[in-house]
């Protein structure tokens, strides 16, 4: 499986496409759509600056080489939105593979499943009001296949 259109839209809304390194809440220096340093060249770093193109393509090349095999590897055959919902959190806290959530989704307890998902709304152990409200939309892809409108494909 690999994401779709959608989910694409929906991370980038998210992650923004800046051209220039800054540090986030969690001290990295993501750049473009946010790749972290994890995910393979560019490392981002002070200072570093690429176009709009650039960051949609590294984007794009990052959630095919690290995370669609990550989410399929933890979640195995899911629908659409499921996956796309989970490469988003994936892309965001690199956790799919030892999150709780995805555990109690395996065994079909949804309620137990979200109330973990929104869990992860922290960095360096502080609560991030933008980690609590991408949760929430994560939970609404992921539990009631709502994209919302921050999935709109441009």
């Amino acid at each position: 499986m690999k994401i779709s259109d959608k989910g694409a839209a929906f991370i980038a809304a998210h992650e923004g496409a800046a051209p220039r390194a800054s540090r986030d809440a969690a001290g990295f220096w993501p750049i473009g759509a946010g790749p972290p340093a994890s995910a393979g060249p560019p490392k981002p770093v002070a200072g570093m600056t690429i176009t709009r193109a650039e960051a949609f393509k590294i984007l794009a090349d990052d959630i095919a080489k690290v995370f669609e095999p990550r989410v399929r590897k933890a979640l195995g055959d899911v629908p659409q939105h499921v996956f796309d919902g989970a490469v988003s959190f994936d892309f965001n806290t690199g956790a799919v593979d030892r999150a709780s959530w995805v555990a109690a989704y395996k065994r079909g307890d949804m309620a137990a499943a979200e109330r973990s998902l929104k869990l992860w709304n922290k960095a360096g152990g502080r609560v991030v009001f933008g980690a609590t409200g991408r949760r929430g939309e994560e939970a609404d892809l992921i539990f009631r296949g709502r994209y919302g409108p921050s999935a709109a494909v441009p």
